[in-house]
């Protein structure tokens, strides 16, 4: 089984909506999915893991949008729980 593929926060924009921060990457696949419709904004992933992928941020997205908050404001944002 593959593993999930991994969150970095990209907040070199920092006046950018949460929209478009959340890059994900799995080998040399990586994508840019926003928050609110759980869409490619950027980028690709395989299916399979793209799937998994907008299934966590559906459950997650009240806390994907406070670490947002956190991370612009340059603090750590917390961990989240993995599928």
């Amino acid at each position: 089984m593959q593993p999930l593929p991994l969150l970095r926060f990209d907040t070199s924009d920092a006046g950018a909506s949460p929209e478009a921060f959340p890059s994900w990457s799995l080998g040399t696949s990586k994508a840019s999915i926003g928050i609110e419709e759980c869409e490619i904004l950027a980028g690709q992933l395989p299916r399979k893991q793209l799937r998994l992928v907008q299934a966590w941020i559906e459950i997650h997205r009240d806390e994907l949008l406070a670490d947002w908050e956190l991370a612009i404001s340059n603090e750590n944002p917390y961990k989240i729980a993995p599928l």
